[in-house]
């Protein structure tokens, strides 16, 4: 049995905290806001927006398939994937300009 439930998110206010951490960043640090599982549910093309129009310079997911969507969208901030990707996506990391995180012998 599922109950009615929902989330308002207010993009106003992750524009306002990201602009708020920011300030208290060394000068030259990069934000990178982190975006995987849908922005927690929250809808990750909305919040990446929203987080890059604040001021975040790199966005991170997990998944290759979450970048795609997010560059898919129209988004050409810098996308780090937190999690090494499969050697079969290699081809989809290059071609959508996707940052891997490399922790194993075989993905270097």
């Amino acid at each position: 049995m599922t109950r009615p439930a929902w989330a308002e998110i207010d993009l106003g206010a992750v524009r306002a905290n990201v602009s708020a951490i920011r300030k208290h960043l060394t000068p030259g640090t990069r934000y990178l806001a982190v975006v995987k599982a849908n922005a927690y549910g929250h809808g990750d093309v909305a919040v990446a927006e929203a987080a890059v129009d604040a001021g975040a310079e790199w966005l991170g997911v997990i998944l290759v398939d979450e970048a795609i969507r997010l560059r898919d969208a129209g988004i050409d901030a810098p996308i780090l994937l937190l999690h090494e990707p499969p050697l079969d996506r290699a081809a989809d990391v290059i071609a959508h300009r996707l940052t891997p995180s490399v922790f194993t012998e075989p993905g270097i």
